[in-house]
């Protein structure tokens, strides 16, 4: 694998983008990102969950004209193992309310591009620490303990840094925390 676009679609909006330094990740089935793939320019996710705080966070990001990654793992046919296989930028996040207490939430997903394999392993990336925590690490300069991905953390999503193969072209790291 690698990290050119798993279709003949324009680069440039992966090129361009400038995103968040913090993705979200989720699992899906194999089928799943066959029929994300043959979707072309814009696939659609959809999950059983309500991702509420995603939406939050994907409005937040937004309206600040950045952009959301979405990191997708899977089994793949030949490993019982979990690895991110492919990756796209968000373009909408919907969360329907169905009857008794169901949801629906719907991804609106760029074109996909395949992971490099340098981060194709789940705990090749970390989960997001909290706010205060990167506040500490801007403002005073400590680094503290990060905690890998795991499997468990997939389902329905994970909030993660985002890895060093998604563009960013931000020179800050989370500059709504600074004091």
């Amino acid at each position: 694998m690698s990290d050119k676009p798993a279709n003949t679609h324009n680069q440039d909006d992966r090129e361009t983008s400038e995103s968040t330094p913090f993705c979200f990740a989720t699992i899906v089935a194999d089928k799943a990102i066959e029929t994300l793939l043959a979707a072309g320019t814009t696939a659609i996710f959809k999950d059983e969950h309500p991702w509420l705080v995603a939406r939050r966070e994907f409005n937040t990001a937004h309206t600040a004209g950045l952009r959301i990654p979405l990191l997708l793992a899977s089994h793949g046919k030949a490993s019982d193992d979990c690895e991110f296989s492919h990756w796209a930028y968000i373009n909408d996040i919907d969360v329907l309310e169905l009857s008794g207490k169901r949801y629906e939430t719907r991804v609106t997903l760029t074109t996909l591009w395949e992971v490099s394999p340098l981060f194709g392993a789940i705990d090749s990336v970390n989960v997001k620490p909290p706010d205060e925590q990167l506040l500490r690490e801007e403002v005073e300069s400590v680094r503290t303990q990060r905690l890998a991905l795991t499997e468990q953390y997939l389902r329905p999503y994970a909030i993660c840094e985002s890895p060093g193969f998604i563009p960013r072209l931000t020179s800050w790291l989370y500059p709504t925390l600074a004091v």
